[in-house]
């Protein structure tokens, strides 16, 4: 077997486990954590801890990987200005290492499938509860924050031209 047809294969059996009940219950969690925003930041924070722990989390350890020298992680809600952080990673972006740091939390896409099918699926009960609603937080918080998009954007921005200058080159 090739290697997309392992890739395939794999990814196809992942989610064979994950019910629709499943699914259900991960995206309630989702929506109760938009319901929970309503009640303040520290409740919110309370029930997105999982989620945003991995977010940032996940930030530092891809910092590691492209050694950009990280801090280790901020987790404690704070507010600037008129606007909450709900943690921060601080580490030294360079035009290689700026992408995969900043866009290192869609990582926890993957991770919260494997974890609904391979934890959530098999339990009862309260465990499935809370595995619902670990796994819930984290394909909650898997999407880049907007200041993440800030700091891959330049990056971004000089590997699309380098890429179409490289296009422009090879074609005409």
């Amino acid at each position: 077997m090739d290697g997309l047809g392992e890739l395939q294969h794999f990814f196809s059996t992942l989610a064979h486990g994950i019910s629709r009940i499943d699914i259900a219950f991960v995206l309630a969690v989702m929506a109760f954590n938009i319901l929970v925003a309503r009640f303040g930041m520290w409740p919110y924070s309370l029930v997105t801890f999982p989620g945003n722990a991995g977010h940032e989390l996940m930030h530092w350890f891809v910092a590691k990987l492209f050694f950009a020298q990280p801090a280790f992680p901020s987790l404690w809600p704070r507010r600037d200005g008129d606007r909450w952080i709900m943690g921060s990673v601080a580490f030294a972006p360079s035009i290689l290492n700026a992408i995969p740091v900043a866009l290192a939390p869609l990582l926890l896409l993957p991770l919260g499938v494997m974890f609904v099918s391979n934890f959530m699926h098999p339990a009862t009960g309260w465990t499935y509860i809370f595995c619902g609603w670990v796994a819930g937080n984290m394909l909650f918080a898997a999407l880049p924050s907007g200041q993440d998009w800030k700091i891959a954007a330049p990056s971004i921005m000089v590997f699309g031209l380098l890429g179409c200058a490289y296009y422009a080159a090879v074609r005409f």
